[in-house]
């Protein structure tokens, strides 16, 4: 079975934990969508979480395009809790336009995006999805249209429950340094106590101290929760060994439309890695023409390429020596013996043939430039690879000749040259602008 139709279980590199910075410093931003459509028209969720304090909201949408999404984080998030330093997405179009782009660039927010298909990366606000969903199903499964008028409230008792698995702390407490008052809290208060005044600065000197006292021990209890977590993941986990020009398969669930999914390849390509972004996030080219993947791909959804051409052959197999045949047996078969020694020679010489003829044509087809220096020549030496352009459908390579000058450098269409070169450039152009990006 070849490596591509493997269905076997997908390797799972070690968890990389985001670090704990503090209140409203990151915020995480998803999509609940397909939604019934309520009488003012919204069918989707815009749900942002604080991933330090657990503190969320959610706005409901109408298109969920990018204008009213960059609405809401401007009017909803910045100017109410002000501009945090760093917003974490998915790769939906509305949260990689260019309009969220430039609030980001107005307001000097980072904007980081998870990678292809692994929602594990934003799992602070899948997590929140799927509790909002489930907790919108108890109030509105007769009428679904009304789920709207519920979402508030919902959102309340988020905010107000404590957080038993990481902070310890109610997302409220975090933010304003004290729990909400519930209607039941307010019944509950001793009449004697009702109207009685404090010091207003030792007041607010142990609300502050209580606040920052409550955040680290927040942070603390996020940092053993995280890591707790991370020694579970980790425990079947395989660390990735992908290196630049390594030929992989990309992992895929999407089935075209009118295709069945259970006859569906999950594995595409071969591609090849072109550059090595984050711990374990990769840019990936096609191996067959080089076009460049948009999205990074997470080590998950790669496993190592096996070449066909590669594949071991069954070996000969080898006679018993416990048992040796019996001369006179083999005497009586004289002409199935030679036909089928015939028969190996033929198809031996047969493969020869095929290979050195297949050699010959990919060394004059690899190696022969349209414009020759040297007309003397059949075959050049490239030096390297200096440039790309694309002339029409046709990508063109400026070469630079092993022994000959700049000024005879030419331009070679792609199937003149060694693909394996051609990734070697690509690869060396993705670090290039890497250094330049972070230069």
């Amino acid at each position: 079975m070849s490596t591509r139709q493997d269905e076997s279980t997908l390797k799972r590199a070690p968890l990389q934990r985001l670090p704990a910075t503090g209140v409203f410093e990151r915020i995480h931003m998803d999509i609940l969508c397909n939604l019934p459509q309520s009488a003012g028209g919204f069918n989707q969720i815009l749900l942002v979480v604080c991933p330090f304090s657990k503190w969320c909201e959610a706005f409901p949408l109408k298109t969920g395009g990018a204008v009213e999404t960059a609405r809401v984080l401007y009017n909803e998030i910045i100017c109410r809790y002000g501009p945090c330093r760093q917003i974490l997405t998915d790769l939906r179009k509305n949260f990689t336009s260019n309009l969220v782009k430039e609030i980001c660039k107005i307001f000097q927010i980072t904007k980081l995006n998870t990678s292809s298909y692994h929602p594990e990366c934003n799992a602070a606000t899948e997590r929140q999805n799927r509790t909002l969903a489930t907790s919108l199903r108890m109030y509105c499964h007769d009428n679904q249209s009304t789920w709207p008028d519920y979402l508030q409230g919902v959102m309340m008792s988020f905010r107000n429950t404590i957080q038993t698995e990481s902070t310890q702390y109610s997302p409220y407490y975090l933010v304003f340094g004290r729990e909400p008052r519930n209607p039941i809290d307010i019944a509950l208060i001793p009449e004697s106590t009702k109207g009685l005044s404090k010091d207003a600065e030792s007041a607010l000197k142990l609300i502050v101290d209580n606040l920052n006292h409550a955040r680290k021990i927040a942070k603390t209890n996020i940092e053993a929760a995280q890591q707790k977590y991370k020694t579970q993941h980790d425990k079947n986990v395989e660390e990735p060994s992908f290196y630049i020009l390594d030929k992989v398969w990309l992992y895929c669930t999407r089935t075209p439309v009118g295709l069945s999914p259970k006859l569906q390849r999950k594995w595409t390509g071969p591609y090849y890695i072109a550059e090595h972004i984050g711990e374990y996030t990769y840019r990936l080219r096609k191996a067959s023409d080089n076009k460049i993947l948009k999205a990074p791909v997470h080590a998950n959804r790669l496993k190592k390429y096996l070449d066909p051409k590669n594949r071991p052959t069954n070996p000969p197999n080898e006679v018993n020596e416990d048992h040796d045949l019996n001369p006179e047996e083999l005497m009586d078969m004289p002409e199935i013996l030679d036909r089928v020694n015939d028969t190996i020679i033929n198809h031996t010489q047969n493969q020869v043939g095929k290979i050195n003829q297949n050699d010959q044509t990919q060394l004059h087809k690899d190696k022969q430039p349209s414009q020759n220096p040297n007309p003397q020549q059949d075959i050049y030496d490239v030096e390297r690879i200096l440039k790309c352009r694309k002339r029409g459908n046709i990508k063109q390579y400026l070469i630079k000749w092993q022994g000959y000058s700049s000024s005879q450098n030419t331009w070679e269409p792609s199937n003149n040259i060694p693909n394996n070169l051609i990734q070697h450039f690509h690869a060396q152009s993705q670090s290039k602008n890497k250094r330049k990006r972070h230069g």
